[in-house]
């Protein structure tokens, strides 16, 4: 949203949208990059041979741009529905913290938008990656309400 301006005031216009929107936000940068595993057996692949001890990597985030389950996967669309991601991971490698991590977008978000008139990047992002995606710096410039 600090890239938006036009999202940005839709939501501070309209806060019933801000569950849907955080629900957009995941899927399209997805905390979650990827599982690592060990292949356990050697096994064969879509033709491609994995030995018992290969690394292999589960992309999850990938996941998230299918354009099959995703029209304009590449778009971030805040009203999309249905939005089925899998950026806290799918059955039993949902993540225990899913619910609090959306909790704490939402409180995030509600305070920047109640208590700004605007807020857009200022600066370059630093961005941890592989498996996590995780900002460890992120320069905002605030007008304050």
């Amino acid at each position: 949203m600090a890239k938006n301006l036009e999202a940005q005031d839709r939501l501070r216009g309209d806060r019933q949208l801000l569950p849907t929107a955080i629900n957009e936000f995941l899927r399209y940068d997805s905390p979650t990059q990827a599982l690592a595993r060990t292949v356990v057996q050697d096994v064969e692949l879509h033709g491609q041979q994995l030995k018992a001890g290969d690394p292999v990597a589960l992309v999850w985030s990938l996941g998230n741009r299918d354009e099959d389950v995703f029209p304009d996967a590449d778009q971030c669309v805040l009203d999309r529905k249905p939005n089925r991601h899998i950026a806290f991971g799918y059955g039993i490698h949902y993540c225990i913290g899913a619910e609090l991590g959306r909790l704490e977008i939402s409180v995030v978000l509600d305070e920047l938008l109640t208590s700004t008139e605007r807020f857009e990047l200022d600066g370059e992002v630093v961005r941890t990656v592989w498996p996590s995606n995780g900002v460890s710096s992120l320069p905002l410039r605030i007008a304050p309400s």
